[in-house]
Formats: C-alpha cells, structure tokens, sequence
C-alpha cells in the first residue's frame, strides 16, 4: 500500500498565493486532466432512477476511493443508487462509470460531531489509470500543516450560496487558517459545534476577501497542496464567506486507517 504514499514534506509558503483564481466559489474552469484523481459521487434518484452528482472523491488505489463520510449512506445503502464518475471534466457526463462494491466509514464519525468526517469507497471494477484517471498521494501520518499554506480545493458545486452547481471542474486557491481563529470565528454559530472540540480539522480561505472557497456538492472532493491530497473537503457556513473558513478534514491524522482499509 506504500505505492500511493507521499514522502512529501509540507512546508510553509505563506508569500506565494497563486494568481490563478479570479472568482467551486470563485473558481476557475479547469479540466480534470489538471486533478486526474478527482471523481464525481452519483447518487440515484429512487423516483426518477436519474443518476445525479451529489458529492466528489479522490482515487487512491485502482479500486479504492477517498470521501467524505457524509457523501456515504450506511444504514440506508444500496450499491446500486451509488456510483462514481472518474476522468469527467463535465458534471454529469463523459468519463468512465463504476460501482461500488462496499464502503467503510471512520467508526468514530457522527454527523452531528463533525469529527472523523472521511470513508472508503471499495468499487466493484477496477479504474484504468490513464491522464485523466489517477490516484493521488496522501501525506505521511502526523503530517504538520502550517498556517498560511496556498491550497487549492477542487469540485463541481455550487458557484455561489443556493446558486447553480458548475457543470464543469472548478478550482480556487485559498490558504490554510490557523485552527484557533477559525474556532474563534465560529464560536457564537449554533449551526456548528465548538470546533475546538474537533480537532482532526484544515480550515481554509481568504479572511476579509468574500466569494473564494468550497460549497455544497464540493464535499468529499480534495483540498491539494500541489499534487498531495491534504484534506477532505465538506462543510462550512454559506459558501466562500470570508467571516468563516471552510472546514476540510485533515488526512495526515487518518493516513493509518486509509492504508489499513484501503485494500
């Protein structure tokens, strides 16, 4: 399981925020050959039988698939109203189809915790790896991640709060926020638990630049440093709000477990 492992050190490059993003949440077009690990999570329809992306995921092994433990469904799933997109630049199209043949969830996530937010798909075939279907690296266990580090997080959400999701891939740069503000900022939000009570959590944006950052149907997908999948994207308040970052789970604290289930 080594193969998919990074060695990479992750360092502090707080002078360099790349100059891409204009405006995901003021993203981007990009095209999925640039992120060739990321996949689109389908969920169908029980009424219109219609697949629909719900969420997103990040190739790990040629079977198996990192997300968000929210984008899974346990106690009511079925293989078969869940699959996911793999080499698809457009939302809903093109690209390669598989099912999932099993999943595993983190045993200490809880929904109403936020903590241990991350799962395992297991498909039922195997991905071809071609430029545009790729696994990602994940960064060695206890892995630091410093403050102000340029991130990009990737997805087909919404483009705005209770806006339209992107029928294309999007990417934003933001940075990393340190942990003790963004717990700070959301302190007083009876939406959210006190995050100082999660501690497994990359918080991520631009304080007091509105309008860059993840929204709903990024979830799941990859927050990157460079080529390394670094965090778990899925939550926050409303949609690239400055006054609160979004919320990322930290893989570095989980690279046990994925190597341990992923095989």
């Amino acid at each position: 399981m080594s193969a998919f492992m990074s060695e990479t050190f992750i360092r502090s490059e707080k002078d360099r925020v790349s100059a891409r993003s204009s405006r995901i949440v003021g993203g981007e077009v990009t095209t999925v050959e640039n992120y060739p690990s990321i996949v689109q999570f389908d969920s169908r329809n029980s009424v219109t039988e219609v697949f629909q992306q719900i969420c997103a995921g990040s190739i790990i092994t040629n079977l198996h698939v990192l997300t968000a433990g929210t984008c899974l469904r346990p106690r009511s799933y079925d293989p078969r109203l869940q699959r996911i997109r793999a080499g698809a630049t457009s939302r809903n199209a093109g690209g390669v189809i598989h099912y999932i043949d099993s999943l595993v969830i983190h045993p200490y996530f809880l929904e109403s915790s936020y903590s241990s937010n991350i799962g395992i798909a297991r498909l039922a075939t195997s991905l071809i790896f071609t430029p545009a279907v790729q696994r990602t690296a994940i960064p060695t266990l206890g892995t630091v991640i410093p403050d102000g580090l340029p991130v990009t997080q990737v997805g087909w959400g919404r483009t705005q709060f209770m806006g339209e999701f992107s029928n294309a891939l999007r990417y934003v740069d933001v940075l990393t926020v340190n942990f003790e503000r963004c717990a700070e900022l959301y302190r007083g939000n009876y939406d959210w638990p006190d995050l100082r009570f999660i501690g497994d959590l990359i918080c991520t944006g631009l304080l007091n630049v509105d309008g860059k950052g993840s929204c709903f149907g990024d979830h799941g997908g990859p927050l990157f440093y460079g080529n390394v999948t670094i965090g778990v994207i899925y939550g926050g308040e409303d949609c690239g709000n400055s006054n609160y970052p979004a919320l990322n789970t930290n893989i570095a604290l989980y690279t046990d477990w994925i190597v341990a289930n992923a095989v």
